[in-house]
């Protein structure tokens, strides 16, 4: 993640450390392979864990992705995205895929891709995007496999009010809603 300017003073912007909490206490893991910031981390169905994209020293987008072999423990590299970002969500869907959605690209854009990773090969595949680019959301899996993205900006700094419905049996994005802003009450003109 990001180092915290207030406690280094010559330090690097962002940290390739990794720390886990074992036995009641928070003790160091072996680092990653390389340094990132807003990037996600999904813990997989056998137990290893994927970190995938963020943004490098510079502040740059990275496409880059490593995997934790808990029984090895160490980090080895594996297939990264197909376009950098960072500010992404990451979901581990039901049946074992990854799905990436959004964030901010190498060229600070904010975008609405989508990228799928299966579980056997690591490979990435384009998946339907977003219905409008944004980063900084939450994603969350449903018990019937559909995902619901909420939240987030756009690069405008505009609040993304509009709810996202992605529909597992046909892969398809829809509108699931608005969100209400705080003190806005009930009334939809104001939502």
């Amino acid at each position: 993640g990001e180092s915290d300017p207030l406690e280094v003073a010559e330090g690097e912007p962002v940290l390739n450390t990794v720390e886990r909490y074992r036995s009641g206490g928070i003790e160091p893991a072996p680092p990653l392979r390389e340094a990132r910031g807003k990037h996600t981390a999904t813990l997989l169905a056998d137990g290893s864990l994927l970190v995938v994209g963020g943004f490098d020293r510079n502040g740059k987008a990275i496409a880059s992705a490593e995997l934790w072999d808990p029984a090895r423990g160490q980090w080895q590299e594996t297939a990264p995205l197909r376009q950098a970002r960072h500010g992404h969500s990451a979901v581990l869907l039901d049946d074992g895929r990854v799905m990436v959605a959004g964030g901010v690209n190498a060229n600070g854009q904010a975008i609405g891709s989508v990228e799928i990773r299966a579980p056997l090969t690591g490979a990435w595949s384009a998946g339907k995007p977003l219905l409008m680019p944004q980063f900084d959301h939450a994603a969350v899996r449903l018990k019937d496999g559909d995902v619901l993205v909420a939240g987030g900006t756009t690069l405008e700094t505009r609040p993304v009010r509009e709810v996202m419905l992605w529909e597992k049996a046909s892969g398809e994005w829809k509108p699931a809603g608005r969100q209400v802003p705080s003190g806005a009450g009930n009334d939809p003109v104001t939502a």
